[in-house]
């Protein structure tokens, strides 16, 4: 059944074991085996075991294979179009290349080394669950019963395995040995998945177990202790900077020659030949205040200064601008209107790029032209989310006349110079004469063109005095000539000037998309000081809305002149914090007693350590900058619109179900809809049958799900839905759903839906991730706190597995 395709946003979900149960889709064969299928393998080799379980070497093979088909299909997928255009060079795995000659980059072992941990890995946390679920005594548990479900499992598992083979004409045995290693044969492959089902099966009842423990108490506390998983504020930013760097230089360091730190710096890099053609003379570095080079610097500082100090007075009209917004559409509209021109001469050039140099206007005729009411419109379109404007505020009149004018001189150069190219120059008239003539062609040429005519009103136009008959006889036909071509290219300009709003729309709209940030809970920047400054403190305490949203929602601007100054300070702040982090690692791991635990901590602070170096580094280099530069010339100014200030998820969730008629163009199996059209007529018909039996615009949940079963695709309910889970379309129309019963048709990518709002959950959704977290922290240190029950691992095997 097809799936409604969740949204790409990071949420906090219910976790599987520590390598996930192998499907039946990966076990029929989605990559090819491991092993190399020769070598003698002694099945009753051990390769792993508990005090109540065993795991031979056959069934170690499965298990590593499995690790391996389950880690490749997911690479598979993440670099799939890197493998479809030929780019294997630049990924870190080639399953060509063998296993110890690679290196795993996220973790710095060979891919050999790699797969043995994740293997090892894997197996000790199956045997730890069936020891565990062996030795509980839990009333109501019955162990006999799980391990009869992980038998039937496995059966099912092997029939459908015996299947696959068949209709590849191999016996089963040769199947799984294909598949899964030379030696693996049923027996072991079953015991195999017993162990793993089990280990699966077992899992989920202690989730379960936990998950019912938790208490509102307890969600409150995770929430508190993971804060930047939950508060988050969105907002718009606009940032205006210098155009130029501004480093004054100083004098002393133009002092030595070669020797001059300002010599050095000036040759850093360059070959000799390059510091030759360059004339770097270390001539120019003698005398300090007096070197040349010392007087080119201060110049060019001078003249960045300048031209810094040029652009502020504007970007400071355009932040203040902002700052006095009155609303977030107010606020969009400065910085659309500061972003038209260019994004218009992008557009245009997009728009004419295929056109020749006759059939278009240059960007500079177009600005000069630039029409108030094209950009309030576009800017308007964008407010409102339209793709496009009316064609009348186009002006496309206003254009032609626009065009025929400015583009008159080429066209009749053109047919100009080939009516007379077989003319002496005493044939034709004078420089003055011509431009007369010219002048009043192109009046009566554009008349013409304005007024649909195919040739210019011959009385318009006066012939040059004293022009000959040969020159009067060549020109004749010359303004119809220039009428047509004039005509055919505004037609092609035209055409292509229509497609200008569209793309400026797409483009702006993207401005302000990129503009459009959400951040999580941080207090570690200026900015994040402003949006989360007393968050912590509100929600540790009782739970408060802010303000969202409109004109109550927070306004402000911060910049300033001395932008290494800043950087400093920002540096500062970071450093505090890391200093901040260590302290608490300090602490836990002073009380930590368990040395796997106490070890996470300290690898944990070995990475904050190296962060807190390389800050103090950049201090460091940002104080000496600092010192050298003239500050007061550079500037950063930005302006910001708090959409939605810092907040959690406070809504209810929702459940929801629909009837899905799927739209599959490339489908040969006739289960899924060819086109949208034919999706959407079979959505629509059953959807008057769905109205026909609903009272009042409601149905029964019930109802619902019997006209569900007469389609291709079953229809599917969804509990406790969250926004950002579903496709924009889906959840718009779910979120905007009032009475439970009612239904809606809406279209996605996926096809037609027919809609059914089945009303709010109890729990915010806030709540429900809070449960979700806090389970999984008590589950992993539920986990962490069990024996060993005596496990081992046979490392030795996995030469032999990794042939």
């Amino acid at each position: 059944m097809a799936q409604v395709k969740p949204a790409n946003k990071k949420k906090m979900s219910k976790p599987v074991l520590a390598a996930t149960i192998v499907s039946i889709v990966i076990l029929l064969g989605l990559v090819v085996s491991l092993l190399a299928g020769s070598g003698f393998f002694i099945r009753i080799q051990e390769g792993a075991s508990s005090d109540n379980f065993t795991v031979n070497a056959s069934m170690m093979s499965y298990y590593t294979n499995s690790v391996y088909q389950s880690w490749y299909e997911n690479w598979y997928n993440e670099n799939y179009y890197y493998i479809l255009l030929g780019y294997e060079q630049y990924l870190d795995f080639n399953p060509n290349v063998a296993l110890d000659k690679q290196t795993h980059t996220a973790t710095g072992k060979t891919y050999y080394e790699y797969f043995v941990d994740l293997t090892i890995d894997t197996v000790t946390t199956y045997l730890k669950y069936c020891e565990v679920a062996k030795a509980d005594t839990t009333e109501g548990y019955s162990f006999k019963d799980l391990e009869k479900a992980a038998n039937d499992y496995a059966k099912e598992s092997l029939a459908t395995i015996s299947e696959a083979a068949k209709k590849q004409k191999v016996d089963t045995e040769t199947y799984i040995r294909n598949y899964f290693g030379e030696h693996v044969n049923s027996d072991d492959l079953k015991k195999a998945l017993v162990i793993e089902h089990i280990a699966s099966d077992y899992y989920t009842i202690m989730y379960e177990r936990i998950e019912d423990g938790i208490t509102n108490e307890r969600e409150d506390t995770f929430f508190k202790d993971n804060l930047e998983s939950f508060v988050s504020a969105e907002y718009i930013i606009f940032t205006l900077s210098s155009t130029k760097t501004v480093e004054f230089p100083k004098a002393e360091d133009y002092v030595g020659g070669a020797t001059s730190e300002a010599y050095k710096k000036a040759t850093e890099g360059k070959t000799a030949a390059q510091i030759l053609e360059a004339k770097i003379d270390p001539a120019d570095y003698e005398g300090g205040a007096e070197s040349a080079a010392y007087k080119k610097a201060l110049e060019t500082a001078e003249a960045n200064k300048k031209a810094n100090e040029e652009s502020l007075a504007k970007d400071n009209a355009v932040i203040e601008a902002l700052k006095n917004a009155e609303s977030e559409d107010a606020f969009k509209t400065i910085i659309l209107e500061y972003k038209y021109d260019t994004t218009l001469e992008s557009a245009y050039s997009t728009a004419v790029n295929k056109l020749g140099i006759n059939d278009k206007l240059t960007t500079t005729v177009l600005k000069e032209n630039k029409d108030a009411d094209l950009q309030a419109a576009v800017i308007a379109a964008v407010l409102k989310g339209e793709e496009n404007i009316d064609e009348a505020l186009l002006k496309l009149d206003d254009l032609k006349k626009l065009f025929y004018g400015d583009r008159f001189s080429a066209h009749f150069d053109t047919a100009y110079n080939t009516a007379v190219k077989n003319l002496t120059d005493a044939d034709k008239p004078s420089a003055d004469a011509l431009k007369a003539y010219k002048e009043s062609l192109k009046s009566a040429v554009v008349d013409a063109l304005l007024n649909g005519k195919d040739d210019v009103d011959a009385t318009l136009v006066t012939l040059p005095e004293g022009a000959s008959t040969k020159w009067t006889e060549a020109v004749n036909g010359l303004s119809k000539n220039v009428v047509k071509s004039l005509k055919e290219s505004a037609t092609k300009w035209i055409d292509a000037v229509k497609t200008i709003p569209a793309t400026l729309i797409t483009n702006l709209e993207k401005v302000i998309t990129d503009s459009t940030k959400t951040a999580a809970y941080t207090l570690t920047s200026v900015l994040g000081n402003i949006l989360f400054g007393g968050v912590k403190a509100e929600y540790g305490v009782d739970y408060k809305a802010h303000e969202t949203q409109g004109t109550t929602a927070q306004v402000g601007a911060h910049g300033g002149y001395d932008v290494l100054a800043t950087n400093v300070e920002n540096y500062k702040m970071y450093k505090a914090d890391l200093e901040a982090q260590i302290a608490e690692l300090d602490a836990k791991i002073a009380a930590e007693t368990k040395a796997d635990k106490k070890a996470d901590y300290e690898t944990e602070k070995k990475t904050l350590s190296d962060n807190l170096k390389t800050v103090e580094e950049n201090i460091t280099k940002a104080e000496e900058k600092l010192a050298n530069v003239e500050t007061t010339s550079e500037y950063s100014l930005t302006a910001y619109w708090v959409t939605e200030s810092a907040h959690r998820e406070d809504y209810k969730v929702r459940d929801v179900g629909h009837i899905l008629f799927q739209v599959s163009s490339t489908d040969t199996t006739g289960k899924y809809y060819k086109t949208s059209d034919e999706a959407k007529a079979a959505a629509e018909k059953l959807l008057k049958d769905i109205e026909a039996a609903a009272t009042n615009g409601v149905i029964s949940k019930e109802k619902f799900e019997e006209f569900g079963k007469v389609t291709h695709d079953s229809n599917v309910f969804y509990e406790n839905v969250a926004k950002g889970q579903m496709v924009e379309e889906f959840e718009d129309w779910l979120f905007a759903a009032e009475t439970v019963g009612n239904f809606g048709l809406v279209e996605t990518s996926y096809g037609w839906h027919i809609m059914y709002y089945g009303g709010e959950g109890e729990d915010v959704a806030w709540r429900l991730d809070a449960k979700t977290g806090a389970t999984n922290e008590d589950m992993n240190t539920w986990f962490e706190a069990l024996p060993e029950y005596g496990i081992e691992i046979n490392k030795d095997i996995f030469d032999t597995i990794f042939k």
